[in-house]
C-alpha cells in the first residue's frame, strides 16, 4: 500500500513539473522570422499605467508567479503527505484538503490573472 502511495504522489509531481515546462510561451517579437516591427514596438514602448506593459500588469504577473510557486509547493506537500499517511484517516484527509486548497487557489490565481490582463489590455 504504501509503494502504490508513493508512486501515486511521485507521478502528480512529475505531472506538476513537466506541464509548466512543455506550455512554454514564444514571444513573437524575439522571433525574427515572425517579427512585425510596428506591433513589437508600439509594444514594447508602453510603459503607461494601464495596458500591456503597465506597472499593474507587471505586478499581477509577479503576484500570480509567486502564488503559482506557492500553490505548486502545497500541492508536492500534500502529495508526500498522503504518501506517508500509512492509511490513518485523519491525516489522509488533511492530506487531501490540503491538495484540494492548493489546486482551488491555482485555479483562481490563473483567472484572476486572466480577467485582469482582459481588462488592461482592453482599457
Amino acid at each position: 500500500m504504501k509503494l502504490k502511495s508513493i508512486l501515486v504522489a511521485l507521478s502528480i509531481i512529475a505531472t506538476l513539473v513537466a506541464v509548466p515546462a512543455s506550455a512554454a510561451v514564444i514571444d513573437p517579437c524575439l522571433d525574427p522570422d515572425l517579427v512585425n516591427t510596428e506591433l513589437c514596438a508600439a509594444a514594447s514602448g508602453d510603459d503607461s499605467l494601464f495596458g500591456a506593459n503597465s506597472i499593474w500588469n507587471n505586478i499581477l504577473n509577479a503576484l500570480t508567479f509567486v502564488v503559482g510557486a506557492i500553490a505548486v509547493l502545497m500541492i508536492i506537500i500534500g502529495s508526500i503527505r498522503y504518501a506517508v499517511s500509512g492509511g490513518d484517516q485523519a491525516q489522509v484527509t488533511s492530506a487531501k484538503n490540503t491538495i484540494i486548497y492548493a489546486v482551488v487557489a491555482l485555479i483562481v490565481a490563473v483567472m484572476a490573472n486572466a480577467i485582469v490582463n482582459f481588462v488592461l489590455t482592453n482599457i
